[in-house]
């Protein structure tokens, strides 16, 4: 984050990693996100986080080499980022060769580009909810005709910014 413009004044940096769909589903695997016995969701606890957040950690600096020692760790599993899509020559039941079933929520862990643009509507407009004269606008994955997961989150959050910029900027 000090490398962010007004934020140079930070005294140690803020990285944030992501993983790949392939190392999230092995994760989820590994640390379910589900009971087993019950099949009820595990709260997001710091024991619950802080496995995969050290394990990521640990995966990136096997790639980039030595890392300076952390002072803060932390970790966000977001267990319905990568839905197995609907579309794109999967079964009827929308499963890839990369699919895995984890405690019967199914993820795929194809790479992400496969998931750009899939499902949905026919533009920007069916990404959010505008709010019309009110100036206000409504994003996520949830509001998206878009497979649920991260790209439609993402594409929803940039398609009202869009909107809310050519409202106000013209």
């Amino acid at each position: 984050n000090n490398a962010k413009p007004g934020l140079a004044f930070l005294e140690k940096e803020c990285w944030t990693l992501v993983s790949t769909p392939a190392w999230a589903a092995a994760e989820v695997e590994r640390v379910p996100m589900r009971d087993p016995a019950t099949g009820a969701f595990i709260p997001q606890s710091r024991k619950v986080l802080d496995a995969p957040a050290a394990a990521l950690l640990e995966a990136f600096a096997a790639q980039v080499g030595e890392l300076p020692t952390h002072s803060y760790l932390h970790a966000q599993r977001w267990g319905s980022a990568l839905p197995a899509p609907l579309t794109h020559g999967r079964d009827g039941d929308g499963r890839s060769a990369n699919a895995r079933d984890v405690l019967g929520t199914t993820f795929d862990a194809s790479p992400i580009e496969s998931f750009a643009g899939l499902g949905g509507g026919a533009g920007p407009a069916d990404d959010f909810v505008d709010g019309g004269d009110l100036a206000l606008y409504y994003a996520g994955d949830f509001c998206s005709r878009r497979p649920p997961g991260v790209i439609a989150a993402a594409l929803s959050g940039r398609h009202a910014a869009e909107a809310c910029a050519r409202r106000f900027l013209g």
